[in-house]
């Protein structure tokens, strides 16, 4: 019968209200937590969604005034997480939470289905903590900083912390208590709107349920906005929309999982009811509803063609002749550009500007064609004035001097090329010999202008000859990681977290895992790499604990325990001591009475 509970404050998670209960009452002993309040002593301590409540409820109710409804929407994130999920998922997962096992609760409220990571520790706000311990004399998890992708406090705006247990506290069973004293950081302020954004939004659904993911159909909202093509969504511009406006680096500082792969998008469009992780509504919608209406181009703005040449060399000059036109919207301006292509090469463009006086047309050449380059060239070798030339052709002066400049100008570099393209051959392969470390990339800052040349007008030859090249330094090339040095390293650092485990009087098993999370390299070891290093490998072999050797460790400190405290030797005792769960195998009962022996 449980003879004490703390009183649960406003804003507090259950994982905390049991974290401080454990710290009094089985300080070091989640499995004797887990079985006082749970009745399981295998039970994982859930930050965010618990399991087992009815029994919770049922050995606590002397202390906790709450129904199941109530415990559960005050001090657990389930308020927050039903929002984004329809009546028969909400069913099912308080089913789950009051009676059920706990499988499949984070599957259904959509966190293990789209990769993005749960804290495993909780988090907080260094100045929430002090203006706590000020207020109460006590610190505790707030359930507002727990909320998924949450990394920012809604009050202070400031960056939350994660708070890091000790090494005797890694396992999954620990409900980890908030200390007296805690390791105050420097109060980091947050400079990213989003985060804030989130931070809020996320506050606000948890206490007012703002968000009903079934009434939600962002496809019917951006057909309304006008993104759409041949009546389909038209995802290639709304992706680039998304991408501009969160601007993809914030959103990988932010939460990396999801600025790396938008491909959630397109399905998040097409079925919002489907499992979605929550943040990924979050971001969405605050996109989808700020998104600005699309400007529709009017229905053939520039009338029905023929359409007008304006190329005053031809015989069609001022006549209706052009055939083909194409109409697009100008992503700047928001304007329709006509885009109009005539037969002797002449291209234009044409567009209207809503002013005081009305519709006003503009007319801009883009290219003017071989018909009015050859007739430029024949006024220019006559010998006539810029101005004469340019009032013949139907343009200005300014533009006669640049036409006429790259006229003459690209002649001379076609045949500047063609003299020296032997000679711009035998500069690059001669760059290569004369130092044979030399890089491809170094090469062209250091000879752009051969390079271009090179890349103009012997392409082929230039692709071919810097295959060779990376071909022939790939094969000559040195190792970028000496995977050697890097193991004697690694194992060093394997040596002194072992050495540090033990000191510590670690008790709990020691796996491959925790000793190279301790060393800090577990992404080396625990993937790919492990076969490049071999001497940590076997050193992670050699050290790392089976079940039986762990089960065999604890009965070796119990009975090592038993000798300093002067008690007699008994199987049972040592049993009991070493708390090993029953039934015990034959094989460590024949192994504790041989030490006892």
């Amino acid at each position: 019968m449980i003879r004490y509970f703390p009183t649960p404050y406003p804003d507090e998670l259950l994982y905390s209200l049991i974290a401080r209960f454990g710290n009094i009452m089985f300080p070091d002993n989640p499995i004797g937590l887990a079985r006082c309040l749970f009745g399981n002593s295998s039970l994982r301590a859930s930050i965010d969604l618990n399991s087992h409540l009815k029994v919770f409820l049922e050995r606590t109710n002397s202390f906790l005034p709450y129904s199941e409804s109530q415990l559960i929407n005050a001090h657990t994130l389930y308020p927050y997480y039903s929002c984004f999920m329809t009546e028969d998922e909400k069913r099912k997962v308080l089913n789950s939470m009051l009676s059920g096992s706990g499988q499949g609760i984070h599957t259904r409220v959509g966190i293990n289905a789209s990769g993005l990571k749960r804290p495993r520790f909780p988090k907080y706000c260094v100045q929430c903590y002090l203006e706590d311990l000020a207020r109460i004399s006590e610190a505790f998890w707030h359930r507002s900083h727990q909320l998924p992708g949450v990394n920012v406090c809604g009050i202070h705006n400031v960056i939350l912390e994660i708070y890091e247990p000790k090494v005797n506290q890694l396992g999954t069973g620990y409900y980890l208590a908030p200390p007296d004293r805690l390791k105050l950081n420097t109060i980091r302020n947050n400079q990213c709107d989003t985060s804030l954004h989130i931070s809020k939004t996320s506050l606000d659904i948890l206490l007012n349920q703002s968000f009903d993911i079934n009434t939600i159909n962002y496809r019917d909202h951006l057909m309304s906005l006008g993104y759409y093509k041949n009546s389909k969504i038209d995802k290639a511009s709304i992706l680039s929309r998304f991408t501009s406006f969160y601007e993809k680096g914030t959103l990988n500082n932010l939460i990396p999982q999801i600025g790396s792969d938008l491909g959630w998008i397109s399905e998040i469009i097409r079925r919002p009811q489907h499992v979605f992780n929550p943040i990924r509504h979050i971001i969405f919608s605050k996109f989808c509803f700020e998104l600005p209406l699309k400007i529709f181009p009017i229905s053939n703005p520039f009338g029905r063609g023929p359409w007008t040449c304006y190329n005053k060399t031809s015989d069609h000059y001022l006549q209706n002749v052009v055939q083909q036109s194409d109409v697009h919207v100008d992503r700047k301006s928001k304007r329709q550009i006509g885009v109009f292509t005539c037969k002797c090469g002449m291209i234009y463009t044409m567009s209207y500007v809503q002013n005081n006086d009305g519709l006003k047309k503009y007319i801009r050449i883009k290219e003017f064609g071989e018909t009015w380059g050859a007739r430029l060239k024949q006024e220019i070798e006559s010998g006539k004035s810029l101005r004469e030339i340019a009032r013949i052709l139907g343009t200005d002066a300014k533009t006669i001097k640049i036409k006429s400049e790259a006229l003459f100008k690209t002649k001379t570099t076609v045949s500047t090329v063609a003299d020296t393209l032997s000679d711009q051959k035998y500069q690059w392969s001669s760059a290569f010999k004369k130092d044979s470390s030399k890089t491809i990339k170094e090469a062209r800052e250091t000879m752009p202008s051969i390079y271009m040349a090179l890349y103009r007008h012997a392409n082929e030859w230039l692709l071919a000859f810097n295959a060779s090249r990376r071909k022939t330094q790939k094969n000559q090339g040195t190792l970028r990681l000496d995977w050697h040095e890097c193991d004697e390293a690694i194992l060093a650092k394997l040596q002194d977290a072992v050495s540090y485990l033990n000191k510590s009087g670690f008790k709990g098993r020691l796996t491959k895992s925790l000793i190279a999370k301790v060393a800090g390299h577990q992404s080396q070891l625990m993937k790919s790499n492990i076969n490049k290093l071999p001497k940590s490998s076997n050193y992670l072999l050699q050290k790392s604990e089976s079940k039986d050797d762990f089960q065999k460790r604890r009965i070796r400190i119990a009975i090592h325990e038993l000798k300093q405290r002067k008690m007699p030797l008994k199987r049972w005792r040592v049993i009991k001591q070493s708390q090993l769960r029953s039934p015990i195998k034959t094989s460590l009962i024949q192994y504790t009475d041989k030490l006892i022996k």
